[in-house]
Parts: C-alpha cells; structure tokens; sequence
C-alpha cells in the first residue's frame, strides 16, 4: 500500500505536468495570435499591391499600344521608299 508521502510525489509531480501543459498551451495560443497577426498583414500587403499592379498592366498595356505605333509608321515610311523607288 502507498504511504502519505508517495502520494504526496505522484501529486506534487501531477500538478508540476499541469502547470507544464497550461505553460504550453498559453504559448500555443501567443504563438497563433501571432500567426493571425502575420497572415493579417500579408492580406494587407497583398490588397495594397492591387493598385500597383494595375498600374503596372496599365503602364503595359500602353508600352504595346506604343510599339505598334511605331511599328505602323515604320511601315508606312518603307512603303514611301518603295513607292519612290518604282518612279
């Protein structure tokens, strides 16, 4: 049969496996807190880059518009030299 005091030690050592596991779980729940905390700002982080990025499409979509510009008046001025070329 256990005696007083080794029930005392299976006791006092049950309490300290507690107050270990409540230890764990509070640094659980900060480290999640700081988890959400993270994800929260890179949602932020991303909404923030839309408009930056809209601009950047837009700002290509220009560049485009430019090149065939170019491109058409590049061929408009080989066509005058071929025309020229026949008189």
């Amino acid at each position: 049969m256990m005696d007083q005091n080794g029930l005392r030690e299976i006791l006092a050592d049950l309490s300290a496996a507690q107050a270990a596991l409540r230890r764990s779980s509070t640094a659980f729940d900060t480290a999640m807190a700081g988890m959400r905390g993270a994800n929260d700002g890179l949602a932020a982080a991303v909404v923030g880059m839309r408009g930056p990025l809209e601009g950047i499409a837009a700002a290509n979509t220009a560049q485009g518009e430019a090149i065939d510009a170019v491109i058409a008046a590049t061929e408009q001025a080989l066509q005058l030299f071929a025309s020229t070329d026949r008189h």
